[in-house]
C-alpha cells in the first residue's frame, strides 16, 4: 500500500470515528467537561470491567503518566518517579473531591516498597495491579486507608 492510499485510509478511518466518540463519557485530559458521577461510573466500569471502553481510557491515561514520569525510558521507575507519578494521577479524584490534599509520603513509599523489585524499580504492570487494586478499595469504602 502506498503513503498516500494509507494516509487516504487513515483519513477517511479517523473521521468515521469522530462522529461515534461519546461527549458524556469521562475524559482524564479534559474534567471540567464532565461531573463526579460521570467519572465514579467510568472509573467503576474501567476496573470491572476489563474490556470496556472505560478499562481503555483508564489504561491509556495511567500509560502515558507511567511512560512520562519513566525519563530514562526503560519501563521501570524510581521511588522518586513513583511519588511524581501518583501525584498526577490522583489529581484525577482529587479534581472531584474524592482524594485528600496532600502527599502521605510514608504511605507512598510503603506502597512502592510492597511493589518494587529486587532492583528498587517498579514496571508499568505493577503501577497498573496496584491502581485497579486501589480504585476498587476506594469506590467501596471512600473512607479506606491506600491499598499497601
Amino acid at each position: 500500500m502506498s503513503m498516500e492510499k494509507w494516509c487516504d485510509w487513515a483519513l477517511a478511518h479517523i473521521a468515521g470515528k469522530v462522529p461515534t466518540i461519546d461527549l458524556k463519557k469521562c475524559d482524564f485530559a479534559n474534567l471540567d467537561k464532565s461531573n463526579k458521577g460521570v467519572f465514579l461510573n467510568s472509573i467503576t466500569a474501567g476496573v470491572t470491567k476489563e474490556d470496556s471502553v472505560e478499562a481503555t481510557g483508564l489504561y491509556n491515561f495511567l500509560l502515558c503518566l507511567f511512560v512520562e514520569a519513566d525519563e530514562a525510558g526503560k519501563g521501570k521507575i524510581t521511588f522518586d518517579q513513583f511519588d511524581i507519578l501518583v501525584t498526577k494521577a490522583a489529581a484525577v479524584p482529587r479534581f472531584y473531591g474524592l482524594a485528600p490534599e496532600g502527599q502521605a509520603q510514608a504511605t507512598r513509599k510503603e506502597i512502592f516498597d510492597n511493589m518494587k523489585s529486587g532492583e528498587g524499580h517498579i514496571a508499568f504492570s505493577d503501577f497498573l495491579s496496584w491502581c485497579r487494586l486501589h480504585i476498587n478499595q476506594m469506590i467501596k469504602d471512600p473512607t479506606s486507608k491506600a491499598t499497601v
